[in-house]
């Protein structure tokens, strides 16, 4: 057993005796996630007489965050080796047993796992944020996470095969679009369309815990926590790197962050019977949003429809084939952006003769994005004794990962320009979410859309993307 003095904080007692596969430690600055992970590790090694592997973003962190915290607490086990890269060699009874350090940032470090194998493994600051002190953690991509993971072997003893370990430690938490938030937070698999039994394997085998900012305080100097807030340049950052809480990464620059509430506004509501609104954005990468007011004056985003590059005649029938998939035949009251109306200089026909051809006839929507805006944050805010009364289905990725953030106003020289929403992935569902929110009040109904048997035009697109999870910034030291 370890030689030195350990007090387990009241959650590292939980993740101590914790059996599953996969555990993911998250907590704020200074919450001691780094010294209950290494000794989870140790006592993995020790149990099954197995080697492990120790992951960072960067050498020079590799170095002087886990080398050091390693050293610092094992070194009278065994010796170290500095490399690069660094391995550590026990001594006594697990002599022939060793710790391997390796830094992996992005997918093409894959390779430096290719002559690994051990029982468990540590991933260290997963994802991107500050670090104390104000310097820059670049984070780990999903692909290193599945490279460290086909590395892990069930580790064979004499009493019977033992069981892997893998611990990933996460300062600061991640922000909601982050894959670590989809994984851990969502209970969400990275690729979509993954068999069921995996999807049961990921509830079952993989384990959250976070580690509260008060458990670890006896041991920090004295004002911590207000000395580090001087490296802070926003509420969200002081939402995830002091109080050890989920932010968007946006802070104020998000054009609903005094709004949105995952838990208030997330739920799998049901469509019922009548007609439904929809809300389409015509742009070149045109969108579309399912909606119903239903009778307990809930507004419901059911469905969502993002392409790519797809013309507006195919984009009508694309609307029309996920419309009668997901609920059927219905009656439509449909607004979209006034601009398609605007007659075309080629043909003579404009974006609107398009989708009416598909069998869309739409009216615009107000054009003045003050009203627009006002009218989904309107909706947003109200609030009933059954709960919110604005909710958006779990299907509506896009939508959500834009009210969480991704949706923001543009920024220019650090200044926020409010008013000005960024032109990106996200910002075309959510126009569409505007024009139907703020032309409710010019409801109507149309004739139901037609069945379109024998067409697949979802199958012909080009995907915006075929998962919104796994993607990243990549920034390069």
């Amino acid at each position: 057993m370890i030689d030195f003095r350990y007090r387990p904080l009241p959650t590292a007692q939980k993740i101590h005796k914790d059996p599953r596969e996969m555990v993911a430690i998250v907590g704020p600055w200074g919450s001691g996630k780094s010294t209950i992970a290494a000794v989870d590790l140790y006592m993995h090694i020790e149990k099954y007489n197995c080697d492990a592997l120790i992951v960072r973003d960067t050498y020079p962190a590799l170095r002087d965050s886990c080398v050091s915290k390693w050293m610092e607490m094992f070194a009278p086990a065994g010796e170290i080796n500095m490399g690069p890269p660094p391995t550590f060699y026990f001594h006594g009874r697990l002599k022939g047993r060793k710790v391997m350090f390796r830094s992996a940032e992005s997918p093409e470090d894959i390779g430096k796992f290719q002559s690994v194998e051990c029982g468990c493994a540590w991933l260290e600051e997963v994802c991107p944020g500050l670090l104390p002190g104000g310097s820059l953690n670049l984070g780990i991509a999903p692909e290193v996470l599945s490279g460290v993971l086909g590395r892990i072997r069930k580790w064979h003893t004499p009493s019977g095969q033992g069981q892997r370990r893998m611990l990933l430690s996460s300062l600061p938490p991640p922000t909601t679009r982050h894959w670590f938030h989809s994984l851990f937070y969502d209970r969400r698999p990275l690729l979509k369309g993954v068999a069921e039994s995996l999807e049961a394997h990921l509830t079952e085998q993989v384990a959250l815990y976070k580690v509260s900012p008060d458990e670890n305080l006896a041991h920090l100097p004295p004002n911590y926590y207000e000395m580090q807030t001087a490296f802070l340049t926003s509420e969200d950052q002081v939402q995830r790197f002091i109080r050890g809480e989920v932010g968007g990464g946006y802070g104020s620059a998000a054009v609903y962050a005094e709004q949105w509430n995952d838990e208030a506004h997330i739920r799998e509501v049901t469509a019922i019977p009548g007609p439904m609104i929809l809300g389409i954005d015509g742009g070149l990468d045109a969108a579309a949003v399912w909606m119903q007011l239903q009778p307990s004056g809930r507004l419901a985003a059911l469905a969502e429809l993002c392409t790519n590059g797809l013309g507006l005649e195919d984009f009508g029938y694309a609307v029309i084939q996920q419309g009668n998939r997901l609920f059927g035949s219905r009656m439509y009251d449909i607004w979209t952006d006034p601009a398609i109306f605007a007659r075309s200089q080629n043909d003579g026909k404009n974006g609107a003769w398009y989708l009416g051809k598909a069998g869309l006839r739409a009216r615009p929507a107000p054009q003045n994005p003050d009203i627009r805006i006002s009218a989904v944050r309107t909706w947003l805010s109200r609030m009933a004794s059954t709960g919110a009364l604005f909710q958006v289905h779990p299907r509506c990725e896009m939508l959500i990962e834009g009210f969480r953030g991704a949706y923001h106003w543009k920024r220019s020289g650090g200044v926020i320009l409010v008013g000005h929403a960024e032109k990106n992935e996200f910002s075309h569902v959510h126009d569409a979410c505007q024009y139907a929110s703020a032309a409710l009040q010019y409801r109507g109904q149309q004739a139901a859309l037609p069945r379109l048997p024998n067409v697949d035009i979802l199958g012909k697109m080009v995907p915006i993307r075929q998962s919104i999870v796994g993607q990243r910034t990549r920034r390069r030291a």
